[in-house]
C-alpha cells in the first residue's frame, strides 16, 4: 500500500460520487483567516512559597496514637477462611516543618 496525500483521497472520492451520481464535486475548502484577540492576555501567575501545605516527609512520631474502627470478619472468596481485621480510622503524623497532619481513612463496608 502507498502513501496517500489529502488532496489524492479527496479526487478518489470526487470521483466515485461524481461517477455514481449521488452528488456533486466536493470543492476545496476556502481558506479562513484567524480569529482576531479580543483583549489582552495575562501573564500567567507564578505559584509563590508559602506557609500552608504539607511539607515532605511525613513521619508518624507515635504508632500507639492510631485508631481503629471496630473489627470486622472478611472470609476468603471460597469461605474456608475468615479473618477478624480492624480497619484503620485515623493516623496522626508529623510533616518536615513540625506541623500536625491527620490521615482520616473511611470506614470500609464488610
Amino acid at each position: 500500500m502507498t502513501a496517500r496525500t489529502t488532496r489524492q483521497l479527496v479526487d478518489d472520492v470526487n470521483r466515485i460520487l461524481v461517477a455514481s451520481g449521488l452528488r456533486p464535486r466536493l470543492l476545496p475548502a476556502a481558506g479562513r483567516k484567524a480569529v482576531p484577540g479580543r483583549g489582552k492576555g495575562l501573564p500567567a501567575a507564578k505559584a509563590k512559597a508559602s506557609a500552608s501545605g504539607i511539607a515532605s516527609p511525613l513521619t508518624e512520631p507515635n504508632p500507639a496514637t492510631r485508631t481503629y474502627y471496630a473489627e470486622a470478619a472478611v472470609a476468603s472468596s471460597d469461605g474456608v477462611f475468615t479473618l477478624m481485621i480492624a480497619p484503620l480510622h485515623r493516623i496522626d503524623l508529623q510533616d518536615a516543618n513540625a506541623a500536625p497532619v491527620q490521615i482520616n481513612y473511611a470506614n470500609p463496608a464488610p
